[in-house]
């Protein structure tokens, strides 16, 4: 299932400390164009294209290099 940040979800039952994990995928932009509308998604997202600070201060290179583009292109966590 697929469903957009701004849905409103409850969970009955549920119990502290639970949590979601969440997924948002875009094509990787290869020419401006594509770079600008990235640039232009809305900043309505509370997470999507949010770089966590731990991934961006982090010792791992890979999990650095997987938020590089975000910082690069002016996206704030």
């Amino acid at each position: 299932m697929v469903f957009t940040e701004n849905l409103r979800n409850a969970s009955f039952g549920g119990r502290h400390g639970r949590h979601e994990d969440a997924l948002s995928f875009i094509a990787n932009p290869k020419s401006d164009v594509e770079v600008a509308s990235v640039r232009d998604i809305p900043d309505g997202f509370k997470y999507s294209l949010h770089p966590a600070e731990s991934y961006i201060n982090n010792d791992s290179t890979p999990l650095k290099r997987m938020v590089s583009r975000l910082v690069e292109w002016g996206f704030e966590t």
